[in-house]
């Protein structure tokens, strides 16, 4: 998981996708910006959040992938605090529902 700079809780890495962007080409720009990952990855998707407004006419669609990589070599990217493994059971009872969210996507493996 990583903490973004200037959060206090805890995320799985990710954002928003370029334009004209492929799902494999986001995530490995995400996995890089955020937790330092380079390597060869697959990934599959286990949630579809329903849409939401975030602004006037912005909509938002959060897809959840599960990636599996080819080594487990991370650090505290460029848009990063600090990276570490952390058993989803124990987000469960967080004060953050970012946290808990990521709970209930180990859920649903």
């Amino acid at each position: 998981m990583v903490k973004e700079k200037g959060r206090t809780s805890w995320d799985l890495p990710g954002g928003g996708m370029d334009y004209h962007e492929s799902f494999k080409t986001a995530i490995a720009r995400e996995l890089t910006e955020e937790v330092g990952f380079r390597g060869v990855f697959n990934y599959r998707i286990i949630e579809v959040e329903e849409p939401k407004l975030l602004l006037r006419d912005i909509w938002q669609v959060r897809l959840v992938f599960f990636v599996e990589t080819s080594n487990i070599e991370f650090r505290a990217g460029l848009e990063a605090d600090e990276v570490k493994f952390i058993n989803p059971e124990d987000l469960k009872e967080s004060d953050a529902k970012v946290e808990r969210l990521v709970y209930q996507y180990a859920k649903s493996l």
